[in-house]
């Protein structure tokens, strides 16, 4: 969306779509906080579900996205150890992990990390070199 005109009848179906997720999000947020009786707590110790109500397409907001697709997998994960037990949940551990060890073994992540690691480097160089020549100024 950042890309392309926003007027494009995509980028709306996208915001309506994202708008209604999020909306459906509050209300069970809601059902479950009026289930603990309103208690003051709950949306302090459940925030990272209220993080998950932001609407992905506002841009102030767009760096909680991936908090936002973690919330939506614990869900997932909760709903389906609801439904098939324990089995669902050795499955669920035993695909991360392959997939997490495939990911990690290709060399294109070693370039990756590489590359990140030397970007940040020169970064921080240059922003402690131009503060410390502002200091001899």
């Amino acid at each position: 969306m950042r890309f392309f005109d926003r007027e494009n009848a995509g980028a709306t179906w996208v915001v309506a779509v994202d708008t209604t997720i999020c909306g459906i999000f509050a209300v069970e947020f809601a059902w479950r906080w009026r289930k603990t009786g309103w208690q003051r707590r709950y949306p302090l110790t459940h925030w990272y579900e209220v993080i998950g109500m932001i609407p992905v397409t506002e841009p102030a907001l767009r760096g909680f996205r991936l908090l936002r697709v973690v919330v939506v997998l614990v869900r997932v994960a909760r709903a389906g150890y609801r439904v098939f037990g324990e089995r669902i949940t050795r499955a669920m551990i035993e695909t991360t992990l392959r997939v997490t060890l495939e990911v990690l073994a290709d060399p294109r992540v070693d370039e990756f990390v590489t590359d990140v690691v030397r970007r940040n480097q020169e970064r921080i160089r240059a922003t402690v070199l131009a503060h410390l020549e502002g200091e001899r100024a």
